[in-house]
């Protein structure tokens, strides 16, 4: 029994200190890629492209491209906000419209983030590619 104990133990440690040193400046710049199905089943890919200061989403699938202002609240979360079409339109999108990003965990060639904004309830976590 004290071996498990101690293995739960080993395992929870590693895990938090984990969680601990996530090193989310390496992603606050670069290109990635997300790949998102829709309630349809449409598979849309977005290729982002995020600057200091702009982001920048492509949505290989609908041709839809936006710039957001980003700002980082702390090393793993940000806000992107006032939105602003590049190319296309979305019904419904206004410059108050505010995306929280929280970034959960970073991996070889990938990231977890998990997104709410100021105009829905649910927040949902999605699988990001990173490119460069």
């Amino acid at each position: 029994m004290k071996v498990i104990f101690l293995l739960l133990l080993f395992f929870i440690v590693g895990a938090v200190a984990k969680a601990q040193s996530l090193d989310c400046k390496t992603i606050h710049t670069g290109k990635f890629k997300t790949i998102v199905v829709s309630p349809d089943g449409v598979k849309m890919t977005t290729i982002i492209y995020r600057q200091k200061d702009k982001q920048v989403e492509e949505n290989l699938t609908t041709g839809l491209k936006m710039e957001f202002d980003i700002t980082w609240t702390s090393d793993c979360s940000y806000e992107l906000s006032k939105p602003r079409f590049l190319k296309g339109a979305l019904p419904g999108v206004s410059r108050d419209h505010i995306l929280y990003v929280k970034i959960i965990s970073i991996e070889d060639n990938k990231y977890m983030a998990e997104v709410s904004a100021n105009f829905a309830e649910e927040k949902r976590v999605y699988e990001i590619a990173i490119l460069n």
